[in-house]
């Protein structure tokens, strides 16, 4: 049986998770029987175990990842190398540094590109669409690429500079076309479909990113 840890509440379910440092979080009613929560773990054992040792070699790449002077990136879907520079920029497909952390040279340089390009593309989009988001936000989630809340603030990743610039476009057409319609219904989908008819490409763009930075420690 694996290993766990039993957290009790008021909800009604049980449900386990398999949490970034692969150990497993077991979440259960109050008043919920041992033993029933035992059976619940035996039958779903190998799909937990699963997980768990892709959750602990993905931790071991985090702790193995580095960002060193003359390494690949990528930034809008194309690779860039890191150099040394006489101040910090990218130019010439290349992420100039000068002494200090590197890797967090390269972050900084990767927001301040996040911040010009992504608010660069609302506007042209909110142009298009005739649109007007309350705000634009950058932030540094990894699991979100973007959101637009109920008062239409939208906010976006700035790991999405990483992306290339059509799969950028389609999540800021996507967030923008929340502002219209606050769902994932047919109606939403025709909506971003107007403006990327290739979404569903630059859906499987972005997943394939995700998992990639699933193995990386940016921050």
């Amino acid at each position: 049986m694996l290993e766990y840890t039993l957290k009790r509440s008021k909800r009604k379910t049980l449900a386990a998770y398999v949490l970034d440092d692969g150990t497993v979080e077991v979440r259960a009613p109050l008043k919920m029987p041992s033993a029933q929560i035992e059976r619940f773990l035996a039958e779903r054992e190998a799909t937990l175990g699963k997980y768990v040792k892709l959750q602990l070699e993905q931790a071991e790449e985090r702790e193995r990842f580095s960002v060193e002077i003359g390494e690949k990136i990528i930034f809008l879907g194309e690779e860039y190398t890191i150099c040394r520079g006489a101040k910090t920029e990218i130019a010439d497909r290349r992420f100039y540094v000068t002494d200090g952390n590197v890797k967090n040279q390269v972050a900084a340089l990767y927001r301040l590109a996040a911040e010009r390009i992504i608010r660069e593309r609302v506007f042209h989009y909110t142009c298009i669409m005739g649109l007007t988001p309350s705000s634009v936000k950058i932030n540094a989630a990894k699991s979100r690429w973007g959101s637009c809340s109920a008062k239409n603030a939208l906010n976006f990743s700035w790991y999405l500079v990483m992306a290339s610039p059509e799969a950028l476009d389609y999540v800021v057409i996507h967030e923008l076309s929340h502002m219209r319609h606050m769902d994932h219904s047919d109606a939403f989908w025709r909506e971003v479909a107007k403006y990327e008819p290739e979404y569903k490409i630059r859906r499987k763009e972005l997943a394939a990113l995700a998992k990639r930075l699933r193995r990386e420690t940016w921050e």
